[in-house]
């Protein structure tokens, strides 16, 4: 059960997923939120959340870990430092079905993959669950078409089951993520 914070927390980040990119800024400043130090992939574009608090006000489990938290609903990934700082806030889209709420840990990497279904190609590949199929379930950039064109946005649950970001936050989350990260789904 999600505290009221959170609540109105996840409608502001649903909200504030069609503001446009802006350049990163490396520290919390001027609406421009930090990314962990564990962050090495040089990118430089990521998307600010909207009014992001420095110190979050509560986390959606007790942890003492990283903690990335897929809001299904809000088609929302909210990341913590094992601090409980907030780290980030960004749009996503999962599955309808998938992934499922829950607690989960890293299974493994890979730079890049396509899907079983469509063919479609993606990058930056973390996974973290598995379907009742056994097809992998993670985090990876939103997959392009043999034609090289976006397949959906961002914002709707219109995956296969994995939680599809934009590439920068993709190849953040890649480094971001290791074996003591927890990624908690909600609904």
């Amino acid at each position: 059960m999600l505290c009221a914070a959170c609540v109105v927390a996840a409608a502001m980040l649903f909200a504030a997923r069609t503001e446009p990119h802006h350049r990163f800024q490396g520290q919390l400043n001027n609406g421009f939120v930090s990314v962990s130090a564990a962050w090495k992939s040089g990118a430089d574009t990521l998307r600010p959340p909207r009014q992001a608090p420095q110190k979050a006000t509560c986390r959606p489990i007790d942890c003492e870990t990283p903690l990335a938290v897929i809001f299904r609903e809000a088609q929302t990934l909210v990341l913590y430092e094992a601090s409980g700082s907030l780290v980030a806030t960004y749009p996503c889209s999962t599955g309808v079905y998938y992934p499922r709420p829950g607690r989960y840990r890293l299974i493994g990497r890979r730079r890049s993959s396509s899907s079983p279904w469509d063919g479609s190609r993606f990058e930056y590949f973390t996974v973290f669950a598995k379907s009742h199929r056994g097809t992998a379930i993670g985090f990876h950039s939103v997959p392009v078409d043999r034609a090289g064109s976006p397949v959906a946005p961002l914002g709707e649950a219109n995956s296969h089951g994995c939680v599809r970001v934009e590439l920068d936050v993709a190849r953040m989350l890649y480094d971001w993520i290791d074996s003591d990260t927890v990624i908690y789904v909600t609904m």
